[in-house]
């Protein structure tokens, strides 16, 4: 250990919260994966922002989900909405696949929809079809965050025979942004008629709704990619291309997809 991250941590120790928050920031930037168990000590701070801080660190250094995960399920008891949420966030990172039950009973019972919304996020994250059952209860959550996110991990994890389900909540869901997420999963699991859907979106999309649109074309050249983006790719940039003209604070994102989007055009 040297003798800055031997500092360091001995403030995270023993130092005011304003302190021990920029030590935890500090370590993390030095890469200090010696300083977990100082980290998870501080998961009992009475300083609800020294937790939520510890947390962060824990699931950017943690290497071994196993030795910080049984740390982090326990703060799913804590008092504050911010710190449940973070921790729910860590185990999705770290895809702490044992978390799995936890963040369904926080889906379906936690009081907070910030805490909800990170849960329904967190289950796409540990890839457990298991979870299909308790997303499709969040899809009629009463708040939108939980919604939208319960409907990505749907697409996440389940396969062609989830279309028609998220059709019958496509139906009755208000929101644009959720509806939007519901085509992105339905054609992540193959629907065609949910992209000219989506791509509609995209037509009519304002400044608001526009990067819930291309963070979700983002996701599908992350992960789990859709089987028919390499047919669809030129409608797809199209698309994009119109949006950004009409909407110039899109310009650089839409910059960014396209450029990804013609390197799958090449590799096809």
């Amino acid at each position: 250990m040297t003798s800055e991250i031997k500092r360091l941590t001995n403030i995270c120790q023993s130092g005011e919260p304003e302190q021990q928050i920029a030590s935890i920031e500090a370590l993390v930037e030095l890469n200090a994966t010696n300083a977990i168990p100082t980290f998870l000590l501080l998961f009992a701070s009475p300083d609800p922002v020294v937790r939520f801080t510890a947390i962060q660190a824990v699931s950017e250094l943690a290497v071994e989900a196993e030795l910080v995960g049984p740390a982090l399920l326990r703060l799913l008891n804590d008092g504050e909405d911010i710190v449940r949420s973070e921790a729910i966030d860590a185990l999705g990172r770290l895809c702490y696949e044992p978390a799995l039950a936890a963040v369904q009973t926080a889906l379906l019972q936690d009081s907070s929809a910030l805490v909800r919304a990170s849960a329904a996020e967190t289950l796409g994250d540990l890839g457990e079809p298991v979870a299909l059952q308790s997303l499709e209860c969040a899809l009629q959550d009463s708040d939108e965050s939980v919604r939208a996110y319960a409907a990505n991990s749907c697409g996440l994890l389940a396969d062609a025979a989830e279309i028609n389900a998220l059709a019958r909540h496509l139906q009755s869901e208000p929101s644009s942004r959720v509806r939007a997420e519901i085509l992105g999963a339905q054609y992540r699991l193959g629907s065609s008629n949910a992209l000219i859907a989506f791509l509609e979106l995209i037509e009519t999309s304002d400044d608001d709704l526009a990067p819930s649109l291309l963070n979700i074309v983002d996701d599908w050249l992350y992960r789990n990619t859709p089987i028919g983006l390499a047919n669809d790719v030129i409608q797809l940039h199209q698309g994009l291309r119109a949006l950004a003209q009409r909407l110039p604070l899109q310009q650089s994102h839409v910059d960014i997809l396209t450029t990804q989007l013609q390197t799958i055009t090449l590799a096809g």
